[in-house]
């Protein structure tokens, strides 16, 4: 889960970096949220394998 949640921060910073000035807000919310969803799906993948198998 740790490792999606890292992935995801990686991706978002590189969004930021190349993101529009135009909505000042949208960085912050991206860099906030992605560790978050990271391991929301995480967690949710998980609970599906497990399920699965």
């Amino acid at each position: 889960m740790q490792g999606l949640s890292y992935g995801l921060y990686s991706i978002a910073t590189y969004a930021v970096d190349t993101a529009p000035e135009s909505p000042i807000w949208l960085g912050t919310t991206v860099i906030s949220g992605s560790p978050m969803l990271g391991l929301t799906c995480g967690a949710f993948g998980s609970g599906l394998l497990k399920e699965s198998s």
